[in-house]
């Protein structure tokens, strides 16, 4: 009836049904300028209703009560049935019912009106002149488009696209969407059922435009001759209107409206309209409840100006309208009510005893009365009289089980004559529901059934079923509605009970009954002596993660001899009894693990014991023994050793090394210390997680053990209680911060949840692992971090042999019984280990390896030997999670102490790092390198693995920046001669052949390398020409000279001079002159 524009208060009309609801809001509102909005008069409407799955579907919405039920759509209702989309867009006043829509209107569904008569100065008013309303939740981007057009359909001035998702609601409203058939024609269909669209409330918005949005001005508004709208397909409009008092569209305006009629039967009743329209071409079309009327019997003027029907009858109770139409549209009159009408009722009601419930009818028109009546039989006509009950609504009592019926008279006020009966109601009264007695609680095997049962209840059941018992984690069994619900196979805990509801009364919830596994099982060896065979068990079934294990004595104990996990909850091994867990295989034990004194649990090499990760300390107790094998070593050589167990005794580990070779690192002195007093009779046991550095037995059995030239494997047992839960190594941050520790569990631990627990404590995130071979002279660790293995490969270096693969680093463990040494940072004094970082797996190395997501990263692995097999790798690679900064845990340092005489690194954040991890991998990128070689001489470089872009085609140089050469290491390896000494300027890795530049060379000290070796003097200027070589003692006396040399490298020989201090003076082609101390 009115809105606000710009601040002004408009109303849509002058007329009394206007002006007297805005009157009567005035006093909060303030005055209305009175307007003249129109709906455009929509006559007929193109386009298919699409089917019932369609996403965007044409729906009739309406607010809720237009029906009359509040709470349910009820299609057949007088007010309802008969609605098409052309009939909701233009009902109400003026055709402006906010609460009447349709939504998704065809984008086909385009609408010309004739459109003409601007009246003077409309063009550059401030007073809106087109309105759109929008009564669903509008798509976003979705554009409906409104134009003016010319006589010949060309728009004048511009077109506006109006989306109404962007617009603020106005407020919502209750709905109910109903349907419309699929496949009619919209100009003709009409209600056929209701449908439920998410919540059953929508937003309410509306967007006004002046002519001068359009474009429309003084000097073109003449050329106007139409409106057209182009609806986008997803639009939801109430109305769309224009503001008469501007333009003229001809279609008929109804100007006095047909009223409501109180009439008794046998009486006449008459409706008419007045209509403001020029032309001879009106139609007129009564309609009652939506649908046509036509002439004929008692029914006269139904296709005129005036309805008149004779002799009414409460048949002819209903809503009457005048549809008025003419070329140019349509307008449909007020709604007038002959009598009153009943919409709907409340629907029939079951409720409980003392449990009173209201029921309602719903009418309208000409001011209802209600007269309530209760029956026996369902019908309308025979029913008792309630007193005083003269109310819409009724609320009977519940004291009595049963059903009885309920009707309501309805007339309009003062014209009982005129009265109609509802359809009945039924109220029904329920009994108290009884919930009854249930089955008690039940063990069973797994995998069996068990049945429970409900006796001397009322109602109907409904199983539910629980896995804990807690309140709101109950949930109904499908189908189970019998007294008895039988689980066909109980596999775990389950909580069962049965709700009871007698018809709506309150539910009634048995007692609950738990059905659960025997989840203790017991080793019985009927079959033979495999822990996967259900039939040596209890039950017969095998154990799972859920189950106690106990292994008592039986003729047959039990073995684990499948690749297949043995799995417990505990593990008890009763007296004598014993198990043996084959190498390669696993055992997971969440919980305990108990061994009798007088009982025997062997952990064969390479088999595996992984408890519950939530354990925080070990509940074991008991020995186990764990059996591990080192690799092939010879009589000098070491193991780095790590006891997975407590009380093992040190020395009789290993009885047959000699008692002063079995050290332990000592932080402040940075050198493996000799473990004091131990021998035969000594107690000192293995200190948890701390590493063991143990030189083999000192004599064997095997031939040439002994001597030196044939290698053997020790078998390591450990016996003692197994390390389970939080361990903590006891470390030292004095000296440069190593320190040697080890995997304290019978089962490997994960690389990188060790680093990842320890980030705050570690230095850097390098591990480092002793070498096989006992040689000083050659590197002693293998290097490893998250990103990259770097292995020994001096000889018997490669100490993980094959068990770090590339493209699976997330999986590298640390196996059982493996000692490493790592770097803590300043003030750490401990390293954590826990259960989370333990692995089932089974290499025979002391790694394992595992399944890697993600993409591979391109990694190269150079090496630096020399002829005496001294040897070093460093390895650079490229990821997209790394930088080329330091990043902890993926690049490794250099580990400062190691004794080997040749080591390899590149360069980076002011480290040298024995692995180096850079950001992902460009071409132009350059890899500065350097290396330490303790004896001067020749030395090769070569890769000898790499991964990624690096095996696809990409290249890679050795850039020597000494000779001024780019070496191909993708075709071959690069032989260089070298001083003694640590150089870091001499060499880069690059990956594009560019020309090298050529200054001026200039002669210095670092351009000429001299060293002598068995040939003689060697002598190598890199890239300057040598012409003369000369040799002075330190009295300055010549006891060499040659001349005319003309390369850039030379071999003096036949110099008689021995063990003393030269002095070489080197001329070169340019006329340089460098001298060198060199002792020959």
């Amino acid at each position: 009836m009115a809105f606000s524009y710009n601040g002004t208060l408009y109303s849509t009309g002058g007329e009394a049904e206007i002006t007297n609801v805005l009157a009567s809001n005035a006093s909060t509102t303030g005055t209305y300028t009175t307007g003249n909005w129109r709906a455009l008069p929509i006559k007929d409407i193109a386009g298919t209703v699409p089917s019932s799955s369609s996403s965007d579907p044409n729906l009739i919405v309406l607010a809720s009560r237009v029906d009359g039920n509040p709470n349910i759509a009820v299609p057949t209702a007088p007010t309802v049935k008969g609605l098409s989309v052309r009939d909701v867009l233009i009902d109400g006043i003026r055709g402006l019912n906010i609460g009447t829509g349709v939504t998704n209107l065809p984008s086909s569904s385009v609408l010309n009106f004739q459109a003409q008569d601007i009246v003077a100065n409309a063009a550059g008013d401030a007073v809106p002149d087109i309105m759109v309303s929008q009564v669903a939740d509008p798509s976003n981007n979705s554009f409906s488009v409104y134009c003016f057009v010319d006589a010949a359909g060309n728009i004048v001035g511009n077109p506006m696209q109006i989306a109404l998702n962007g617009v603020t609601a106005l407020g919502t409203y209750k709905t109910d969407f109903f349907t419309l058939p699929g496949g009619e024609s919209l100009n003709t269909a009409v209600v056929n059922g209701s449908t439920t669209v998410g919540l059953n409330t929508r937003p309410i918005r509306m967007v006004a435009y002046k002519l001068s949005d359009f474009g429309i001005t003084e000097s073109n508004k003449a050329n106007v001759r139409g409106f057209k709208v182009m609806p986008s397909g997803t639009s939801d409009p109430a109305f769309m209107a224009y503001n008469r008092d501007s333009f003229e569209i001809p279609a008929p305006e109804i100007a006095s409206q047909p009223q409501s009629a109180a009439i008794c039967p046998g009486d006449t009743a008459t409706f008419s309209v007045t209509v403001t329209a020029t032309g001879t071409e009106l139609t007129y079309q009564w309609e009652k409840d939506g649908t046509a009327l036509a002439n004929g019997g008692r029914i006269s003027g139904a296709t005129g100006p005036t309805l008149q029907i004779t002799n009414i009858t409460t048949a002819d109770n209903g809503v009457y309208r005048c549809v008025v139409s003419n070329p140019r549209g349509s307008a449909f009159s007020n709604s007038a009510y002959l009598n009153t009408i009943v919409l709907s009722t409340s629907g029939n009601v079951t409720t409980c005893l003392s449990t009173p419930s209201q029921i309602a009818v719903y009418a309208n028109g000409n001011t209802p009365a209600y007269k309530w009546y209760r029956n026996t039989a369902n019908n309308n006509t025979t029913g008792t009289l309630i007193p005083n009950e003269t109310s819409s609504t009724y609320t009977p009592p519940a004291t009595t089980a049963g059903t009885t019926y309920f009707y309501a008279e309805v007339y309009p006020a003062g014209f009982e004559c005129a009265k109609t009966a509802s359809t009945p109601i039924a109220y029904t009264v329920n009994s108290t529901s009884a919930a009854g007695t249930i089955t008690g609680n039940q063990s069973v095997c797994p995998a069996t059934p068990a049945t429970v049962s409900l006796t001397g209840y009322t109602g109907t059941i409904q199983w539910q079923s629980s896995a804990t018992g807690a309140a709101g984690s109950w949930a109904n069994i499908s189908g189970a509605t019998s007294a008895s619900y039988t689980i066909a196979s109980v596999t775990q805990v389950t909580y069962l009970r049965a709700i009871v509801t007698n018809g709506s009364c309150s539910s009634a919830t048995s007692a609950t009954s738990i059905v659960s596994p025997i989840t203790s099982f017991t080793w019985t060896g009927l079959v033979d002596r495999n822990w996967h065979v259900a039939g040596n068990w209890s039950c017969s079934t095998v154990p799972t993660l859920v189950d106690d294990v106990t292994i008592p004595l039986t003729p047959n104990q039990p073995i684990v001899s499948q690749t297949i996990t043995a799995l417990g909850k505990s593990l008890t091994l009763q007296a004598n009894a014993t198990l043996t867990a084959n190498s390669g295989t696993n055992m997971q034990i969440l919980g305990a693990v108990t061994v009798d004194p007088t009982a025997t649990f062997t952990l064969q090499n390479n088999a595996n014991l992984v408890q519950d990760t939530a354990t925080a300390t070990s509940a074991n107790s008991g020995k186990i023994t764990v059996l591990r094998d080192n690799n092939s070593l010879y009589r000098l050589d070491y193991t780095l050793w790590s006891s997975p167990v407590t009380g093992q005794n040190l020395f009789a580990f290993s009885p047959a090394t000699v008692a002063t070779r079995f050290y332990t690192y000592t932080p402040p002195l940075d050198v493996y210390t000799v473990v004091p007093g131990l021998s035969s009779s000594s107690t000192t046991e293995f200190t948890t997680t701390k590493a063991y550095l143990i030189r083999m037995p000192n004599t064997s059995t095997e031939a040439g053990y002994n001597n030196g030239t044939t290698p053997i494997t020790y078998h390591g047992s450990f016996t003692g209680v197994p390390n389970n839960g939080a361990v903590y190594a006891t470390v030292s941050s004095q000296g440069q911060g190593y320190n040697g520790i080890g995997n304290p569990y019978p089962s490997p631990v994960n690389v990188h949840n060790f680093i990842d627990a320890n980030v705050s404590s570690l230095a850097d995130g390098t591990l480092y692992f002793w070498r096989k071979k006992n040689n000083m002279t050659h590197t002693s660790y293998a290097t490893i971090t998250k990103f990259a293995y770097a292995p020994n490969d001096a000889e018997g270096g490669n100490t993980a042999g094959t068990a770090f693969p590339e493209g699976q680093e997330s999986q590298w463990t640390i196996n059982t019984a493996q000692g490493f040494i790592t770097k803590v940072s300043a003030g750490v004094t401990q390293l954590a280990f826990n259960n989370s970082m333990r692995k089932m797996t089974n290499t025979n190395q002391f790694f394992r390896p595992g399944a890697e997501t993600g993409n591979q990263a391109s990694k190269l692995w150079i090496n630096i030997t020399s002829p005496s097999q001294a040897f070093s790798t460093a390895v650079v690679g490229y990821s997209d999670i790394t930088t080329n900064g330091f990043d902890f845990g993926y690049d490794g340092k250099l580990m400062n102490n190691d004794e080997g005489t040749l080591k390899l690194y590149s360069l980076a954040a002011d480290s040298k790092l024995a692995i180096q991890a850079r950001s992902t991998f460009a071409p132009t990128d350059v890899v500065p390198m350097g290396y330490s070689a303790q004896d001067a001489g020749s030395y090769t470089i070569r890769i000898t693995d790499k991964t990624g872009a690096f095996n696809n085609g990409q290249e890679v140089y050795l850039k020597d920046n000494f000779t001024g050469t780019l070496n191909n290491l993708s075709q071959g390896s690069y032989d260089f001669v070298t001083e003694a000494g640590t150089f870091e300027g001499r060499f880069e890795i690059v990956y594009t052949n560019t020309v090298l530049s050529n200054p001026a060379n200039e002669l210095t000290a670092n351009s000429v390398v001299v060293f002598k070796n068995n040939a003689g003097l060697h002598i190598d200027a890199g890239k300057l020409v040598i012409k003369n070589v000369e040799l002075f003692d330190v009295r300055g006396r010549q006891v060499f000279a040659t001349q005319n040399i003309n390369s850039n490298t030379t071999t003096v020989t036949g110099v008689t001079a021995e063990n003393q201090v030269l002095i070489a003076r080197i001329s070169t082609q340019d006329g340089s002159v460098i001298n060198k101390k060199v002792v020959y």
